[in-house]
């Protein structure tokens, strides 16, 4: 068995990572904390906000990874992560994440000209943003 597997974040943005020396990921799925090693079972989990810890023999990065699905494929030796968005933490400006928060604050106290399609999509920002920035500062803090 192999020591490495391939891994592939996209968003519908751009390819986030590709790696074909990944030696492991963490990341909080929907059914909880999950640790992907070379060998894992085949298995799919959904991600509604979380860290996201990716290894490789030289180094660990952390992201940030946002409403996504992570599969993971035993026979192919790989990991693919489709997300909404996902940013590396150190690439991540703190105000900007700030002002963003403001905004979607702003939008939802001033709601009136929102759909309800709107207004859950704000909603889930609102607590994602939250989550980021606490991210953020517990970064900081490490």
């Amino acid at each position: 068995m192999t020591n490495t597997f391939h891994l592939t974040v996209r968003t519908p943005a751009q390819e986030v990572l590709q790696l074909s020396n990944a030696t492991g990921v963490k990341v909080h799925t929907e059914g909880g904390q999950i640790e992907i090693l070379p060998g894992h079972a085949t298995t799919v989990g959904t991600i509604v906000f979380s860290r996201m810890t990716v290894t490789t023999a030289d180094s660990a990065d952390d992201y940030i990874v946002q409403r996504g699905m992570i599969f993971v494929s035993r026979e192919k030796n790989s990991v693919q992560v489709l997300a909404y968005q996902c940013q590396k933490i150190q690439d991540i400006e703190y105000k900007n994440a700030q002002e963003y928060l403001e905004f979607v604050e702003e939008r939802l106290k001033a709601g009136d000209d929102l759909n309800d399609y709107q207004l859950k999509y704000l909603e889930n920002e609102k607590i994602a943003m939250v989550q980021q920035i606490k991210t953020l500062e517990d970064t900081k803090q490490s």
